[in-house]
């Protein structure tokens, strides 16, 4: 907010005894705001002149860091205009949020992401903005990668990834696109190497984010992922060289990376895709069922091993109740275990699913619910609606696939009141899940 008025004047003007000193005096005098010249100049014989004076008023100076922190709160239309909270959930140390915006005021191309995303999230068009300077500089550069200089390929893969992002952001999640388009070998991601930290953090950042839309796009249309986990796990082992991933973005990725690993054994791969997941598992010489009990060996262990800030503060679960309540701390704790859960729900819906044994022993009626698909689907819900209100800023389009998948589950209409109103609140952050609520309705027939 601006603040202006229009009755202060330099003090040279005033002449007199005012115009000798060095400097300005309040004067008491009542003036007659006489126009275009004042009584008081006029007696001086000095020229009067109305100045405008600005001035920001220091409440508005702390808007945008505490936006940028906590993520703006109100109704749709007041969308976020650059969305780090959902692209930092993960990662404490706020990569997008602090590190990427110091980028942009360094590179036009990561600027002028950054501008195109800010424009899509706050509804505005994009017919008034500058051409794609990040799309036109990415496209000289993958003429000769080899020449591309570090420094460079961070600038334009930021400034891919975030325009990956806008398109995200701009439509509706069950017409969102790949990330990754065609076949081939799989592109390295840690040929470059960087000797700031700062710089590295961020092309890791990056390049998880583009395997975090890839996981997206898979888990909404139900088809095995690309290239999202084995890039993860690529920069997991590469990072881990460095210590760069702290324990909460770690346990995260961890549990990502398991995800779409499930993913590939329940999905089919899309037709006429020819990737190294595709190749792998058609010469695979485990035994699909080998295959399904390791990954659920490895969720059970990092349920088991996840750091306590990804750990729930309270649960409360009877038959009473539509939705089990599960509380955490963070926004990260909440997407976490819900992956979690969508990764339980997929692998325990999987039609190859080993049936236990029968022996009268306790020990399966005590693991009957956590081994029931319902029941991790009903625990994805439960999660989101907790912390619908707390956690809506950190709604990535993982959080949001994953919702969708476990909602179409839910058949009594007390249940689908509440998802219903749990996507009302997602649209705050910006993401136009209007259609995706039709959807649900046609769904659940209501």
């Amino acid at each position: 907010m601006l603040m202006a008025r229009e009755d202060f004047r330099d003090a040279a003007t005033l002449g007199g005894q005012d115009a000798q000193k060095q400097h300005v005096t309040r004067r008491t005098r009542t003036r007659d705001e006489a126009k275009p010249q004042c009584g008081r100049c006029v007696d001086a014989g000095v020229n009067c002149q109305y100045l405008t004076r600005l001035s920001f008023l220091d409440r508005n100076s702390q808007t945008l860091a505490q936006d940028t922190a906590s993520g703006p709160v109100g109704t749709a239309s007041q969308r976020p205009k650059y969305s780090a909270v959902q692209l930092d959930v993960y990662d404490l140390s706020r990569t997008f949020g602090l590190l990427i915006p110091q980028l942009a005021m360094l590179s036009p191309p990561v600027l002028d992401a950054v501008l195109r995303v800010s424009a899509v999230s706050s509804g505005a068009g994009l017919s008034e903005m500058s051409s794609n300077i990040g799309s036109v500089l990415l496209q000289h550069a993958s003429v000769s990668p080899s020449q591309v200089p570090s420094f460079t390929a961070l600038q334009l893969l930021v400034s891919f990834v975030i325009l990956r992002i806008q398109m995200f952001v701009e439509t509706v999640p069950d017409t969102w696109e790949t990330t990754f388009v065609g076949g081939g070998p799989q592109p390295s991601f840690t040929m470059y190497k960087f000797t700031d930290k700062s710089h590295r953090r961020m092309w890791y950042g990056t390049v998880v984010l583009m395997s975090r839309l890839e996981i997206a796009y898979c888990l909404m249309h139900q088809i095995a992922p690309v290239w999202g986990p084995d890039v993860i796990r690529e920069i997991m082992v590469e990072s881990s060289k460095e210590d760069d991933l702290e324990g909460v973005l770690n346990a995260s990725l961890r549990c990502l990376f398991l995800l779409g690993d499930v993913m590939s054994l329940c999905f089919e791969v899309p037709k006429d895709s020819i990737t190294p997941r595709a190749t792998a598992a058609a010469g695979h010489h485990v035994s699909r069922l080998d295959r399904w009990k390791s990954l659920l060996s490895e969720l059970q262990l990092w349920y088991a091993d996840r750091p306590p800030d990804l750990q729930s503060l309270a649960e409360l679960d009877d038959h009473q109740s539509i939705f089990p309540v599960v509380l955490f701390t963070s926004g990260a704790g909440m997407t976490a275990n819900a992956l979690y859960h969508t990764a339980m729900y997929l692998l325990l819906s999987d039609k190859l699913r080993p049936i236990p044994p029968v022996d009268g022993h306790n020990q399966y009626q005590t693991e009957a619910a956590s081994t029931s698909p319902i029941w991790h689907s009903r625990r994805v819900c439960g999660i989101a609606l907790t912390g619908k209100e707390q956690y809506a800023q950190c709604w990535d389009p993982c959080m949001i696939a994953a919702f969708f998948l476990a909602a179409r589950r839910m058949t009594h209409q007390a249940q689908q009141k509440e998802l219903i109103e749990c996507l009302e609140s997602v649209k705050t952050a910006g993401w136009r899940v209007d259609k995706l609520t039709h959807r649900l309705c046609m769904e659940w027939g209501i």
